[in-house]
């Protein structure tokens, strides 16, 4: 799918879910399940929003302070 946003840490609840597999109750997960976007069944399947941070210890280039934030 072109136009759905998926992270790596979508696949494991994503995977389950294919599976027809239950997770540990204690678990909680990272990710999404966006198994219907995997499977070609939906658009966007995205339920929350996606965020992510590069470290302060990696600034990167002086022309370009923190250049990862997202």
């Amino acid at each position: 799918r072109e136009h759905a946003v998926l992270s790596a840490a979508d696949l494991v609840p994503s995977l389950l879910r294919i599976a027809n597999v239950a997770a540990p109750k204690e678990v909680r997960f990272d990710g999404v399940d966006v198994s219907q976007a995997l499977l070609g069944a939906e658009r966007d399947a995205r339920s929350q929003p996606l965020f992510w941070r590069r470290p302060p210890d990696r600034p990167g280039p002086p022309a370009n302070r923190f250049p990862d934030l997202a």
